[in-house]
């Protein structure tokens, strides 16, 4: 044992190179001493590749640790991500799962491992896994594919895949243009449970010419009591065109104040007007006023025309010609073109 560990250390000293070779022995310490449990060696060439356990992760990698009289070398490299290995074919629950967390993560990014899995779990008719497979497509723009998996999802059910593929045929994105279908689409979806489908329903049952109010309410309705996006503000919309003020108000009055929403400014000048024209409850003047003047900075030409006019005769504001002309002014450049002046 002597004599061979003199002919090692010569024979390097010789080469100028540290130690005697690698060291199953000693890399899997060190492997474990990074942290990595379960740790699995094979030997490739001068170093050996592992694998193992880190907290909730699963990690590859390579390792090599050399050690000569007194000195020591080491390589290490190490990669770490969700431990999938429970995601196989026939287990679409499992992938799900793994995915779905990794997915959770961070709401602005859709991690390519994710993806993966959920494309595993479609191939074994899991709709959710389909419909997520849809929206990673989408980040790139692939509509052929957006459209082959959210019909995947679709078919099986998935609500959220069904709303995608309604929001391809109304946008004709990897298709042509088909609001029909969209809004059959969006009906499903709703019914699925998807808010995001009841929504857009609601919509363009709102949008369509003439508008289908009567049709739109009960979309309206579950996107509201879902608290989806300006769902209430649809709601107090189709009331506000059915004439049901009093219920309208209590949801226009709060859609004015969000302004992360698109949709707020026809809310403020629906609300002024209940308000100001005591539609179903008592005349206030001076709050329609004001929620005219919102729906104007927000860019609605009807709450500019309004608040012009209640500035013009004095009515629920101090009269103020300059004012009103400054107001009739923004109205005929949001198209208003009536009270464009020459």
């Amino acid at each position: 044992m002597y004599r061979h560990t003199l002919l090692c250390a010569s024979a390097l000293l010789a080469a100028s190179v540290v130690g005697c070779g690698p060291s199953k022995r000693d890399a899997q310490a060190y492997v474990e001493s990074q942290g990595v449990s379960e740790v699995t060696l094979t030997k490739n060439g001068k170093a050996f590749d592992f694998t193992g356990t880190k907290g909730d992760q699963f990690c590859t990698g390579t390792v090599s640790v050399q050690k000569g009289l007194g000195s020591s070398n080491q390589t290490f490299f190490i990669q770490c991500g969700a431990d999938a290995r429970a995601c196989k074919a026939g287990a679409p629950a499992e992938c799900v799962r793994i995915a779905d967390k990794l997915y959770d993560k961070d709401a602005k990014v859709f991690p390519t491992q994710a993806a993966d899995l959920y494309r595993t779990a479609c191939t074994d008719k899991n709709g959710h896994a389909c419909g997520r497979v849809a929206e990673f497509e989408n980040i790139d723009k692939k509509y052929d594919q957006v459209r082959e998996f959210a019909k995947k999802g679709c078919d099986l059910d998935d609500g959220e895949s069904c709303g995608r593929l309604g929001r391809s045929e109304l946008q004709g994105l990897g298709t042509s243009k088909d609001p029909i279908k969209a809004l059959e689409l969006f009906k499903k979806a709703c019914a699925k449970g998807a808010v995001s489908g009841c929504r857009s329903a609601a919509g363009l049952m709102v949008d369509h010419d003439p508008p289908d109010n009567a049709g739109a309410l009960p979309f309206a309705e579950k996107a509201c009591a879902a608290k989806y996006d300006d769902g209430c503000i649809v709601q107090g919309l189709v009331l506000f065109r059915t004439k049901e003020y009093v219920k309208a108000l209590p949801l226009l009055e709060p859609g004015c104040a969000q302004t992360d929403q698109t949709t707020h400014a026809i809310s403020c000048n629906l609300a002024g007007a209940i308000l100001f024209d005591g539609l179903g409850t008592k005349k206030d003047l001076a709050r329609g006023v004001g929620y005219f003047e919102k729906a104007c900075t927000a860019d609605n030409e009807d709450g500019c025309v309004n608040a012009g006019r209640a500035y013009k005769l004095g009515t629920g504001a101090k009269r103020d010609a300059a004012k009103s002309a400054e107001l009739y002014a923004k109205a005929c450049k949001l198209g208003a073109t009536k009270y464009c002046t020459k």
